[in-house]
């Protein structure tokens, strides 16, 4: 694991590789789901995106276009989380990503934190992240191997 993260994944103009941000909703928090894309947004990290899964009968639909935000309205066929999480998880080729959940808020630079910590660590593609105060883990998707970093 030698190599620089700027040479394992596609980096944008300023070299910051694309961050996938997965989110699970069913619509029955449809005040906090609001304020969750709003911490998505005020990231302070450049390069982006959030993958939202709805699975309410109702769709979801944003007040307005972003190009860095798709919802997904699939509302029959996934039962609990851990389908959804799935379900989520295949549409995501490769590359970093995290799980942001429907009633959660993220500090500005969360996302900016996490690019750091797999710098540091020359973390390799298919990776997802999930963090609580100072600990990270990592979960590579391919070998299914665990790390777990002290923050």
């Amino acid at each position: 694991m030698n190599n620089d993260i700027n040479k394992i994944y596609t980096v944008d103009e300023n070299g910051f590789p694309l961050i996938k941000v997965l989110m699970r909703t069913y619509g029955e928090h449809k005040v906090l789901t609001e304020e969750a894309i709003y911490s998505f947004l005020m990231q302070d990290y450049p390069n982006k995106k959030l993958i939202i899964l709805n699975t309410h009968k109702d769709c979801l639909k944003l007040d307005k276009n972003y190009n860095n935000i798709e919802v997904i309205n699939k509302p029959l066929g996934l039962d609990n989380m851990s389908h959804k999480t799935h379900y989520l998880i295949k549409q995501v080729e490769k590359g970093l990503f995290c799980v942001l959940d429907d009633d959660d808020l993220l500090l500005p630079y969360h996302l900016s934190s996490l690019y750091k910590i797999c710098k540091k660590y020359k973390l390799k593609t298919d990776t997802i992240f999930r963090c609580t105060p100072g600990r990270y883990r990592f979960y590579n998707m391919k070998t299914e191997g665990r790390k777990i970093v002290e923050g």
